[in-house]
């Protein structure tokens, strides 16, 4: 396996910056089967993947201002076999005593979400393997529908395969194969960091 890395260092963008929160239920049945999968792999990775532990559980908390805004993840939680608990007002207090008469009416309480070690889950796959950085692939020569070669800004390498696992830039990656381009739409999350007088508690998902 060689992995063609544009950037200095692997996982510069979004690996890099991910926030690290394994959240399982979305409003997708597809998207959350596979959230749970990836979740499931990080906790219990096979013999030999990584050199230590890279999942913490520490449950996650969904709140809503609106109870129904949340009527399709719970759903979806629930259908799927989560440890998915629906709370309200009262019992997001208990869970994280400073929602205390937040106004919010509900919350989706997952018992298994956790947090990832990213770096740690990043060095885990890039372990044994040949990794250019700094390069770019120009060119994927294709002859009767396979893959012969791909053409990088260090040269060519002969390879019946490629994986295309370029996030943001996989359209461009394909068009460099002949394939038609993919509108795909990048996402972006938000991290707010701030202080408080109010003490955190550990136990708080």
């Amino acid at each position: 396996v060689l992995l063609l890395e544009q950037e200095g260092i692997p996982g510069a963008h979004a690996s890099g910056k991910n926030a690290a929160m394994a959240l399982q239920v979305t409003g997708s049945v597809d998207e959350t089967r596979l959230a749970v999968e990836g979740r499931n792999f990080i906790a219990s990775p096979p013999d030999g993947f990584c050199e230590r532990s890279l999942y913490r559980q520490t449950g996650s908390l969904v709140v809503a201002a609106h109870a129904h805004e949340l009527d399709k993840m719970y759903d979806v939680g629930c259908r799927l076999g989560l440890d998915v608990l629906s709370l309200n007002g009262p019992g997001l207090a208990r869970v994280v005593s400073v929602l205390e008469g937040c106004g919010l009416e509900r919350g989706l309480h997952n018992l298994t979400d956790g947090v990832v070690d990213v770096h740690g889950l990043l060095q885990s796959y890039l372990r044994g393997q040949a990794v250019w950085t700094d390069t770019a692939a120009t060119r994927i020569g294709v002859e009767r529908g396979g893959v012969r070669f791909v053409d990088t800004t260090r040269g060519r390498v002969h390879t019946p395969w490629v994986v295309n696992a370029a996030g943001h830039w996989a359209s461009q990656i394909g068009i460099l194969a002949g394939a038609l381009p993919i509108e795909l739409v990048p996402r972006r999350r938000h991290l707010f960091v701030g202080t408080t007088t109010i003490p955190v508690s550990g136990e708080w998902p």
